[in-house]
């Protein structure tokens, strides 16, 4: 690749033999300028067979092996081997519209003030859930956060472009043995951020986000998945909170804590762990009484059922 590389997208690989087929054939492209790294994270399925089948085809897509250490691991190791100026993670399971790679590609070859792309996405699950960006949009972080915490915008890295002088710059890596990554990795990077670009999917079209049931993270409920999940995202809140002068988005935050707290909470009492049900209990009603809140006719609704018995509510979850 004799081209100077301007784009690195990092697609880490375990045992996705079903679907990372369509992945690879929508987002390889034979330019010189885009550098694919493929993680092998220790795949005992024929992952790894179909990503040398495409290696084959395509010189600027390099494969990296090693054991199975988990996704921060091998998402961590596409960073490492990366020489773009900025970087791009896609999840072998996921895949994109025909014209979506040349798209991003093409906006950051020749835009080069922004900190981070937003781009747009749809939840591919039993139906399609679609992030709509209808117009190219500039915001200050503070309004980005904002999207964020209304929903309105994911926190998965493949729904954004990041910068990787500033991944290298403040060592900004994912926590390794921890699910929910994400949550711990977004909210460092928007520390450095001051200029965030909504793309438009008119233009670049859609990342395709598959839903799936069987994965870690949406597999059956655990404690130590619900423990995990909550405190991933109290430090993304928290640490969100701590980048904002703004009032109004540290109330949302904080309201946005009790809808936290009412899922984990629902959860133990469906794993008939009662006692950890009570903790967040009064975790809730703490916010409640100590914070200043953006309430929304949904937060109501959650706190009314937080003061019915909870062996009403385990009647109801079980039936």
């Amino acid at each position: 690749m004799s081209n100077k590389i301007v784009l690195s997208i990092i697609i880490p690989v375990y045992n996705v033999e079903m679907y990372l087929r369509q992945c690879l054939e929508t987002i390889l492209r034979h330019n010189s300028e885009i550098q694919y790294i493929l993680v092998n994270d220790g795949s005992t399925d024929d992952s790894l067979v179909i990503a040398e089948e495409f290696r084959k085809k395509y010189k600027n897509l390099s494969i990296i092996n090693q054991e199975n250490k988990g996704l921060s691991a091998a998402r961590n190791s596409g960073i490492k081997n990366a020489v773009g100026d900025w970087l791009y993670f896609v999840d072998s399971d996921d895949y994109v519209d025909n014209k979506f790679i040349e798209n991003i590609f093409n906006f950051v070859k020749e835009n080069d003030m922004y900190d981070l792309i937003s781009l747009p996405v749809i939840k591919v699950s039993n139906y399609k859930q679609k992030i709509i960006q209808n117009s190219n949009l500039t915001l200050n972080r503070d309004e980005y956060t904002k999207l964020l915490v209304l929903g309105k915008r994911q926190f998965g890295v493949w729904s954004c472009i990041f910068r990787k002088g500033i991944i290298l710059k403040y060592n900004i890596l994912f926590e390794e043995g921890k699910l929910f990554e994400d949550q711990y990795f977004v909210p460092v990077y928007l520390k450095y951020v001051d200029i965030v670009y909504h793309l438009n999917n008119r233009s670049v079209g859609f990342y395709y986000y598959r839903f799936r049931d069987s994965s870690i993270t949406h597999s059956k409920i655990s404690r130590e998945k619900i423990v995990q999940k909550l405190k991933a995202e109290f430090f993304r809140d928290d640490y969100l909170s701590c980048l904002t002068n703004n009032t109004n988005i540290k109330r949302l935050i904080n309201t946005n804590k009790l809808t936290l707290l009412y899922r984990a909470y629902i959860n133990f009492i469906k794993i008939d762990n009662i006692s950890e049900a009570k903790e967040i209990k009064k975790k809730y009603f703490q916010i409640l009484i100590n914070e200043q809140l953006a309430f929304r006719w949904k937060e109501t609704v959650k706190t009314i059922l937080m003061f019915c018995p909870i062996s009403i509510l385990k009647k109801n979850l079980g039936d």
